[in-house]
């Protein structure tokens, strides 16, 4: 008996905003220790980030992503580890960040500045 595997991509889930390919440093601090690690931005979407920091966080954990883009504008993001694959994580922006279209702009500096 063979397995039959559907590929129709009609079963995947389709993103709700596309990712960005950047290369950003940023701090990584988790609510719960308030010890901050230095991480690298690997992809950024208004609604999430991907990044690598050498931390151990779990899926679940709140977090603070610290950023700067340029000398003035320094950000500091809430977000939940949503996808953890060694010290690779995604993440997804919570409601308290700034609003979407906010996070437009930021997405946009950050993929500039890239």
């Amino acid at each position: 008996m063979q397995a039959v595997i559907n590929m129709d991509a009609s079963y995947a889930v389709p993103r709700r905003h596309p990712r960005h390919k950047i290369n950003v440093n940023l701090g990584v601090t988790p609510f719960a220790s308030g010890v901050r690690a230095s991480g690298l931005g690997n992809d950024v979407s208004p609604r999430g980030l991907g990044l690598f920091a050498p931390v151990d966080l779990n899926v679940g954990d709140l977090i603070f992503i610290q950023l700067a883009i340029g000398a003035s504008m320094k950000f500091e993001l809430p977000a939940t580890v949503r996808h953890r694959n060694g010290f690779h994580y995604g993440v997804e922006f919570e409601d308290s960040a700034p609003s979407e279209h906010d996070m437009r702009n930021i997405c946009q500096m950050l993929i500039a500045g890239a």
